[in-house]
C-alpha cells in the first residue's frame, strides 16, 4: 500500500477512501470473519466480506451465492409486476408483455451472466425466469394459434426460443452457436423437416 500511496502522490491523484474497501478471497472457513487492516496515507479502509464491484457481489469464496440471492429477490419483484400486467380479459398485449419481460426481468437476471454462470447457486434464479416465461407464453400461444394455424402447448424451454430471450446454454458462454430458424421449425412441426432434424439440439463451441 505504501507503493500505491507513493504512486498517487507522484501523479497527484487522490484515492477516494470512502468508496474504497478491502476484502479477502479464500476457502479457509476458519478465517472467514477475519478483517483486514489496510491503510492508505494513515486512513484505514473499510473491510467488507462481500463487496460489490460493477453490480456484482463478490463473496469470500467467489461462489456468488449472495449475489444470486439478491438477483432472485430483485427479479421476483419484477415478475410480480409482469403478473399484474397479464390478465385473461383486461391484461396487456402479448407484445407488451414480451418487451416488458425483456426490459425488466431478463436485463436484471442475466446481468454479467458469464461471471457467475458456473456458480452452483445459479438455480436460484432460473425458476423465477421460468415463472415470467409462463406468464407471457399464455399470451404468445394464442397469437401463434391465430397466425400459424395452431401448435402444441409451449413449455418454458420452447418459450425461451420463441421469444428470443436467450437459453441457459448461452449464459454459460457466448461461444455456443445455435440455429434458431431450425429450432423454430422443429418446434412448430414444419412438414419440410425430415426425421433427422428432430434429433436433440446440439451445441458446439
Amino acid at each position: 500500500m505504501s507503493i500505491l500511496a507513493a504512486y498517487l502522490r507522484k501523479w497527484r491523484l487522490q484515492l477516494s477512501t470512502g468508496k474504497t474497501v478491502s476484502a479477502a478471497y479464500h476457502l479457509c472457513n476458519g478465517e472467514a470473519k477475519r478483517e483486514l487492516s489496510v491503510s492508505v496515507d494513515n486512513k484505514r479502509l473499510e473491510h467488507q466480506l462481500a463487496p460489490k464491484y460493477l453490480g456484482v457481489r463478490l463473496d469470500r469464496t467467489l461462489s456468488y451465492k449472495r449475489h444470486l440471492e439478491e438477483v432472485r429477490a430483485k427479479v421476483t419483484a419484477r415478475v410480480s409486476l409482469i403478473r399484474r400486467l397479464a390478465g385473461t380479459t383486461w391484461g396487456a398485449s402479448a407484445r407488451t408483455l414480451r418487451i416488458s419481460t425483456q426490459a425488466l426481468v431478463f436485463s436484471a437476471a442475466e446481468y454479467c451472466a458469464p461471471v457467475w454462470s458456473r456458480s452452483p447457486h445459479v438455480k436460484k434464479v432460473d425458476p423465477i425466469i421460468n415463472n415470467a416465461l409462463r406468464i407471457i407464453t399464455v399470451e404468445e400461444e394464442e397469437v401463434g394459434r391465430r397466425c400459424l394455424g395452431g401448435f402444441e402447448s409451449t413449455g418454458c424451454g420452447k418459450g425461451r426460443i420463441l421469444f428470443f430471450l436467450g437459453l441457459p446454454i448461452e449464459r454459460e458462454g457466448f461461444g455456443f452457436k445455435h440455429d434458431i430458424s431450425v429450432e423454430l421449425r422443429r418446434l412448430l412441426r414444419d412438414p419440410r423437416l425430415t426425421p433427422e432434424d428432430y434429433r436433440p439440439v446440439e451445441y458446439t463451441r
